[in-house]
């Protein structure tokens, strides 16, 4: 399958399952499944984050567990700016790479 043949494949998808939903004017169900998609991220996020805070409180103590938690965000924040411009340059090597 050529790189066009992909393009034009993931197109016609995305437009079937957008245009099926503007035909029925039902957009209530993707709002909703968004909302319950981010309640899952932000409830597994927050609950990673809380173990990890308690797991480096056996080990340091509350400055070195606020340190280390200042370094954790941080190198998240790094990756999540990265992985946008990552994204589009690995992209023109490789149209399959997300």
């Amino acid at each position: 399958m050529s790189t066009c043949d992909h393009e034009t494949f993931v197109y016609n998808i995305y437009k079937m399952k957008w245009g099926d939903q503007m035909k029925k004017g039902n957009f209530k169900a993707e709002i909703i499944n968004a909302v319950v998609d981010l309640g899952i991220f932000y409830f597994v996020f927050l609950g990673s984050e809380y173990l990890f805070d308690n797991m480096m409180a056996y080990v340091t103590d509350s400055a070195g567990v606020v340190l280390a938690q200042s370094y954790i965000l941080g190198i998240s924040a790094v990756g999540f700016c990265c992985y946008a411009l990552l994204g589009r340059v690995m992209k023109k090597q490789n149209p399959y790479i997300v």
